[in-house]
């Protein structure tokens, strides 16, 4: 069955495809595990070092550094450049899903699922090789054996044709 995808896709749907790409490895122990927003736990992170790091350099100039306080100034900076570094490559690959983006074709059948952007990728996985689906709020995500794999997403709004699909082929995947 191929089902024919006309949208870009919402900056929502983007935002948790690459929740779900950062947090493969977790999902595939735990596939029914809530999806964490990890945008909004590096942007928490990134205010609280930069809280801890004003508060640690504002008692240094009050009551003079010592040794601990240069160490925890420096394990701050640290941790402030790695969360600012993540947030700027989750950044990009967001960008770069976006760009991407488009009109596509969906084909699902008894060997697996195939994701075809005409002129830009065509992504196919055999049923052998899925760990899972499962449909977030947003999206629907094939999610490969493998970490480091590709993903395939598509919009929410297609699971319905998607698990129609699933039960016509005869496929034996598990859907969360």
């Amino acid at each position: 069955m191929t089902i024919e995808i006309r949208e870009q896709g919402s900056k929502a749907f983007f935002k948790e495809v690459v929740c779900v790409l950062t947090q493969h490895r977790r999902l595939l122990k735990h596939p029914e595990a809530k999806l964490r927003d990890t945008w909004r736990t590096l942007w928490l992170y990134l205010v609280l070092c930069v809280g801890m790091l004003l508060l640690s350099g504002g008692m240094a100039l009050a009551w003079g550094p010592d040794a601990l306080t240069w160490v925890a100034l420096t394990l701050l900076t640290v941790a402030l450049v790695l969360n600012a570094g993540y947030l700027v490559m989750f950044h990009r690959l967001l960008r770069g899903l976006m760009e991407r983006g488009g009109p596509a074709r969906l084909t699902v059948d008894e060997n697996g699922v195939e994701l075809d952007r005409p002129g830009v990728q065509r992504v196919r996985m055999d049923w052998s090789t899925v760990a899972f689906l499962r449909v977030f709020r947003e999206s629907l995500c094939v999610l490969p054996t493998q970490t480091g794999g590709v993903c395939i997403a598509v919009s929410a709004l297609y699971a319905p044709a998607v698990m129609e699909a699933l039960k016509e082929c005869g496929a034996t995947v598990k859907v969360y």
